[in-house]
């Protein structure tokens, strides 16, 4: 599989990606993050075995479905990316381009993030 592609279609020609996309600004720097977060993304879509725009649509279809996506997106990002900081970037990574197709989603603090001793 090519990063960046989802069943041989390049995720920037979904447009839940191309609104999320266009949220962006033209940083280089925020250019560079938009490229990881998009892994991110393509990994999250092969675990929930549908493209990013069956995936916004059906949210917006059902708010007990964007809640599930929101459950698994906690049991995903466990096996994704060790604790701290990646973990942390890749659920955020997530609930963004959630936010950014127009889903309310909300996050709670992590301990292992904010609260270290």
């Amino acid at each position: 599989m090519v990063v960046g592609e989802l069943n041989g279609k390049p995720l920037t020609d979904y447009s839940s990606v191309a609104c999320w996309m266009g949220s962006a600004s033209t940083d280089p720097i925020r250019a560079r993050i938009r490229r990881r977060e998009l892994v991110v993304l393509e990994a999250f879509c092969a675990e929930q075995h549908n493209d990013p725009d069956t995936i916004i649509a059906a949210a917006r279809a059902d708010r007990d479905v964007k809640n599930e996506y929101m459950r698994s997106l906690k049991r995903w990002v466990a096996s994704y990316a060790p604790e701290g900081r990646e973990r942390h970037e890749a659920e955020n990574a997530i609930r963004s381009f959630f936010i950014a197709n127009g889903m309310r989603v909300i996050a709670k603090p992590y301990r292992d993030v904010y609260h270290k001793s």
